[in-house]
């Protein structure tokens, strides 16, 4: 009787560390998901910290290559559609267009010289063209990135201009019905729409010395720099849409606004209205890409 009451009571012991061991290891794996999502995080979320403010934030932080598609649905990130500029290259913390040449085997060269050989320099530089465009719509918000210039590409093709720049796009509609802002090569900020097909600059201001020159200086634009973009948009009224740039020439330093222009509805101007795509505009550059946050403003808030 003795040695049954032993057995049993090794047999409880054991059962018990048993149990103890699968609520640990239950518990690990909780928090492993937990971190998981942590990371992905950077699909649409949530936070409550924010009274549920609708945000999304990529941080570039897991490496992985991005590919242009077609349309938006057949794009394989939760976040992203590229749009044009046939990659995009996550390592090392930052987001990265093609830097330097194609190779003239390489499959996206040989594509892009058939589709747009001009402004791509024979298909070499899609990068020309980059546009990343989100995935999730977007109304009232606050959208901000971060951009270092690593070199600027001096194509032969006419579209390298004074308007090339480091762009946020906001209401992206479709390519021929957008906002978009932030700083050109020129060294100014700028405000534009396009719609149906047809741009109009909305505000324009110089914030980097210098005199733009195509050919003797075709970059005013620091290289190698982290620079910062910040546009707020909102609704005023039925009747007007404000549009808020903010930048920063160093990416320590604090945001500076530098434009706020008001877009006024009329029989000759009409307003990109309601919900659209957000996302990044780079033209005839490589650049790096980091900390993009988008946070939709709560109704009420200024």
């Amino acid at each position: 009787m003795q040695k049954n009451r032993m057995f049993l009571f090794l047999i409880l012991i054991a059962l018990g560390f048993f149990s103890f061991h699968i609520f640990i290891s239950d518990r690990v794996n909780r928090e492993e998901v937990k971190d998981s999502k942590f990371e992905y995080n950077r699909e649409i979320g949530v936070d409550s910290s924010e009274k549920e403010v609708k945000y999304l934030e990529d941080n570039f932080s897991l490496s992985s290559v991005l590919e242009e598609e077609g349309s938006m649905p057949d794009s394989k990130s939760r976040n992203w559609w590229l749009n044009s500029g046939a990659m995009l290259t996550i390592s090392n913390g930052t987001g990265k267009t093609i830097h330097g040449e194609l190779k003239n085997e390489d499959s996206w060269r040989q594509e892009y010289e058939d589709y747009n050989s001009s402004e791509t320099d024979k298909g070499y530089h899609p990068q020309n063209i980059f546009r990343l465009i989100t995935k999730s719509k977007w109304s009232r918000f606050n959208q901000e990135a971060y951009f270092k210039i690593n070199r600027y590409i001096l194509s032969k093709d006419k579209h390298r201009s004074a308007s090339n720049g480091i762009l946020l796009f906001c209401r992206y509609k479709d390519s021929d019905n957008l906002y978009y802002a932030g700083l050109r090569v020129d060294g100014a900020v700028v405000v534009k729409k396009k719609y149906q097909g047809t741009y109009s600059q909305l505000g324009y201001k110089k914030v980097f010395e210098g005199s733009y020159n195509r050919f003797n200086q075709p970059n005013l634009l620091p290289i190698n720099t982290w620079l910062g973009v910040r546009v707020e948009i909102d609704d005023i009224s039925k009747e007007e849409i404000s549009l808020k740039v903010s930048i920063k020439k160093e990416k320590g330093s604090d945001w500076e606004q530098v434009l706020n222009v008001i877009d006024r509805d009329s029989v000759e101007n009409k307003l990109i209205k309601g919900e659209g795509f957000a996302g990044i505009r780079t033209d005839f550059m490589d650049v790096e890409f980091d900390n993009y946050r988008i946070e939709e403003k709560r109704y009420g808030s200024q």
